[in-house]
């Protein structure tokens, strides 16, 4: 593996690092392989046809894990609880109306989405 250096001494070396990890495929080495998971699992998330409520709890449901999100909202209840549970007040307020749009926009029934606070979990 070849180390790029500075060229000069306002080069920054933390640039110099990250364009070596992009050239030695990092990315490519850790992406997460979504589709193909889903698709190893799909006897799974077809099982999933009488879940009656479901618990996000401390995740972002960022971009990555969308395709989870949408499969288990097509193959659970159409009216199933998406409880949603967040660390504190503050976390809620600031996190809560992207997270359930994010939601809605997968199908999830928009009266079936409801917020929660870590201490207000019951397994």
């Amino acid at each position: 593996m070849k180390i790029m250096q500075p060229v000069n001494d306002f080069d920054d070396i933390r640039l110099y690092e990250c364009e070596t990890i992009i050239r030695n495929d990092y990315f490519q080495k850790t992406l997460k392989p979504v589709e193909s998971l889903i698709h190893k699992n799909l006897k799974f998330f077809n099982s999933l046809h009488n879940v009656s409520e479901i618990k996000v709890i401390g995740h972002s449901i960022n971009d990555i894990d969308l395709p989870y999100y949408k499969i288990i909202s097509q193959k659970t209840k159409k009216d199933a609880k998406w409880n949603i549970f967040f660390k504190d007040k503050d976390s809620m307020l600031k996190q809560y109306g992207v997270r359930k749009e994010t939601l809605i926009n997968l199908g999830v029934n928009n009266s079936c989405i409801t917020p929660f606070l870590m201490n207000d979990i019951e397994l």
